[in-house]
């Protein structure tokens, strides 16, 4: 008896003290897309990950940190070349995003709990934009595959004014009627992690 729970308790220190699971996230089978809305419409684009790690406790998502190469931003709605790079310049300029100075955008979880649904859970983490750290929380969904890696996939708004991106925001400017720019974009992800 006293060997078995000998046992029993090494067993459980081994494992109260084992580290999770760290997963890659597959650059090429991920997606990252951006949706930011005006007055009088819309537009939308790309950005790509430079790198990224989920964690995985027992299988349940437990932590994780992205980096977003703010250099390869991407507008995709505008079919017109002159007018596409008009507007993707303008975003990479310090009235937006400021990429020549701030390259990278990161993402760090925090904290991570079960949502009501099945493979459902909230995150929390800090985010960082232009070199302002900022807490966020959102919803993100987990599947194992069969092949035992995993896909997430979450939708994340944003409020630009916290990163110091006040461009026609109407929070700021009262006065732009009908040329303001909504102050929440959306990032949408779609992520393949394996180990």
């Amino acid at each position: 008896m006293k060997y078995t729970l000998g046992i029993l308790t090494i067993f459980l220190s081994i494992n109260a003290f084992a580290k999770p699971e760290n997963y890659k996230v597959q650059n090429d089978s991920s997606t990252i897309t951006w949706e930011g809305k005006k007055i009088a419409g819309a537009h939308n684009g790309t950005l790509g990950l430079e790198k990224g790690f989920l964690l995985f406790d027992n299988g349940l998502l437990s932590g994780g940190e992205f980096v977003i190469n703010m250099n390869t931003l991407a507008v995709t709605d505008i079919t017109e070349k002159k007018d596409n790079e008009r507007l993707l310049n303008h975003l990479k300029s310090d009235d937006f995003f400021s990429v020549e100075k701030h390259k990278t955008a990161t993402l760090k979880i925090n904290s991570v709990t079960a949502d009501k649904k099945p493979n459902s859970y909230i995150v929390k983490g800090d985010l960082t934009i232009k070199n302002i750290k900022k807490p966020i929380s959102f919803p993100a969904t987990i599947t194992k595959n069969e092949n035992g890696t995993y896909s997430a996939k979450a939708t994340i708004n944003i409020d630009r004014t916290e990163y110091d991106i006040k461009y026609r925001s109407i929070k700021f400017f009262s006065d732009i009627a009908d040329k303001a720019i909504k102050d929440e974009f959306e990032v949408s992800v779609e992520l393949l992690a394996k180990k």
